[in-house]
């Protein structure tokens, strides 16, 4: 059976694919509408034993679990330590997908490790869901400082977060317009901290499905957050996951 190695460069609106033999000859290089009939028929079409390359991104982890079921093997690779591609002038999305197949035939890339279970990869965007928010809380907060110093109100303590000192800043502000503009800044921070809570709650609820939090959770020093943002232990991590149990059973302060 011929051995073809595929790079599949991915967008939102096109696929780019190139089929590379094991002499590195490209034996067919197109592009098709992004969707999942498309990349079916685009592997069935190829036949033979296909290795298939692509690049982690927004649509790898869906991508990988409608093709691995139906290649010999795909890899996702990171796009950063793919140098060949991410610093060539000469960039297209024909000429990234030949790399891609190429680096594959060469095996020469940095393979990112994604979960096979789809309740993990749940969990992963339940995490990256709640870090959002907590991320747009901090935006909000350097905002509402930031309006305040062009007031000439300059507070280096989070006390205009507290409600007490809340009310304390917008008495300094004299403009009626501008008052109420950082009260509307105000209320989306509200509203954000409640997400925030909602999303962690749930992201907690999630994670006693893995045992692996629990573990880790165990280690002193790592509380119930930080060990949900944990990566999953690679099945062949034996000697960390005995190392993180016999930290675990470190008394504190050890």
């Amino acid at each position: 059976m011929t051995t073809l190695f595929v790079g599949l460069d991915l967008g939102s609106r096109n696929c780019q694919l190139a089929a590379m033999n094991a002499e590195g000859s490209v034996t067919i290089n197109r592009c098709f509408p992004t969707s999942e009939p498309n990349l079916l028929t685009a592997v069935k079409e190829l036949g033979g034993n296909l290795h298939v390359h692509i690049e982690a991104g927004e649509l790898a982890a869906w991508v990988r679990s409608v093709l691995a079921p139906r290649v010999a093997r795909l890899v996702v690779s990171h796009p950063c330590a793919n140098a060949w591609i991410a610093k060539d002038p000469n960039k297209s999305d024909r000429v990234d997908a030949r790399k891609l197949a190429d680096l594959l035939r060469l095996n020469r890339l940095h393979e990112v490790y994604y979960p096979e279970e789809q309740s993990r990869r749940d969990f992963k965007l339940l995490v990256q869901h709640y870090d959002d928010l907590t991320a747009e809380q901090v935006r909000l907060k350097q905002k509402i400082k930031s309006r305040l110093r062009v007031q000439g109100v300059i507070i280096r303590s989070a006390r205009p977060f507290t409600t007490q000192g809340r009310e304390e800043v917008l008495t300094q502000i004299e403009s009626p317009g501008v008052r109420t503009a950082l009260r509307q800044l105000y209320d989306v921070l509200d509203q954000t901290l409640v997400s925030q809570l909602a999303a962690q709650r749930l992201m907690l609820q999630a994670a006693k499905s893995f045992p692996e939090v629990a573990l880790f959770e165990a280690v002193p020093g790592m509380g119930p957050i930080g060990s949900c943002r944990r990566e999953r232990l690679p099945p062949d991590a034996a000697p960390l996951q005995q190392r993180a149990e016999a930290l675990a059973l470190l008394p504190a302060g050890r």
